[in-house]
């Protein structure tokens, strides 16, 4: 996964999951790493 350009479909496929699981998945991966980086980037 790194870097590469997927498509919600190909990423399901990968995961052994529908398109729209992986849809949800990565919104929410996305949405977690929004929260979290922050924290790690403070100085």
């Amino acid at each position: 996964f790194g870097g590469e350009k997927k498509s919600f479909r190909e990423v399901g496929e990968d995961l052994g999951v529908t398109a729209e699981a992986a849809r949800r998945l990565v919104s929410r991966a996305v949405e977690s790493l929004q929260e979290d980086a922050p924290d790690y980037l403070t100085v």
